[in-house]
């Protein structure tokens, strides 16, 4: 079995078994609301296959998972925090920018945007 990035094999596989039997979901449930096969729904889930971000987005959506919490725990993106003192905002480094094809920097763009309107709205997103 292949190690997908992440916290170990499957950590975003275990995340998304996690939250899809969270919701009762049998795997063919979660294709119906993902539009993602429930085949590559279980590999991910098994840690056999590792998302795109565009993946990620669907399941995310399907689930009420956090992108940016699926994109973390598959290790595309990994929380870098400054000094409390310091004030400043999260940074976010990309590990795996050179697998991204025109989908997953939509769905990345999405991340990025995302995170300009909360700190917009009152500080840095949490």
């Amino acid at each position: 079995m292949r190690e997908v990035r992440g916290r170990g094999p499957s950590g975003v596989g275990k995340e998304l078994e996690r939250a899809r039997k969270g919701l009762g979901w049998s795997l063919r449930r979660a294709e119906e609301e993902s539009k993602v096969s429930n085949g590559y729904i279980s590999q991910v889930e098994r840690g056999e296959a590792e998302p795109s971000p565009e993946v990620l987005r669907k399941l995310g959506q399907a689930y009420g998972v956090p992108f940016p919490v699926l994109m973390e725990a598959a290790g595309y993106i990994a929380k870098r925090y400054e000094p409390k003192d310091s004030g400043k905002v999260p940074a976010f480094v990309f590990s795996a920018a050179e697998k991204f094809d025109d989908r997953d920097w939509d769905a990345t763009q999405a991340f990025f945007q995302h995170l300009l309107k909360s700190k917009g709205e009152g500080g840095a997103p949490s």
